[in-house]
């Protein structure tokens, strides 16, 4: 099984080069489980699956969708402006 890890991958790029990023993110995470831990929901949203960590525990999982549905830990981050969009 063939795994990339992206820890912050886009954290410190300008626009261009951060879409030029997340470009690649789509197109390598073919055929390989790729684990991206963000703060930018723009990357969240490429995800097939989210894992809301909270405390030391995981507290939420699912689509971005799924998640912001729940009105949980993940919702109140992303709508209190807490990531970057």
């Amino acid at each position: 099984m063939k795994v990339l890890v992206l820890d912050e991958s886009t954290s410190a790029l300008d626009a261009p080069t951060e879409a030029a990023v997340m470009d690649a993110v789509r197109h390598t995470k073919d055929g390989r489980t790729t684990i991206v831990i963000t703060h930018k929901l723009s990357l969240m949203r490429m995800c097939d699956r989210i894992l809301v960590m909270h405390e030391g525990e995981m507290k939420e999982q699912g689509t971005y969708q799924k998640v912001m549905a729940r009105n949980g830990v993940f919702a109140q981050l992303a709508r209190s402006g807490e990531w970057v969009r």
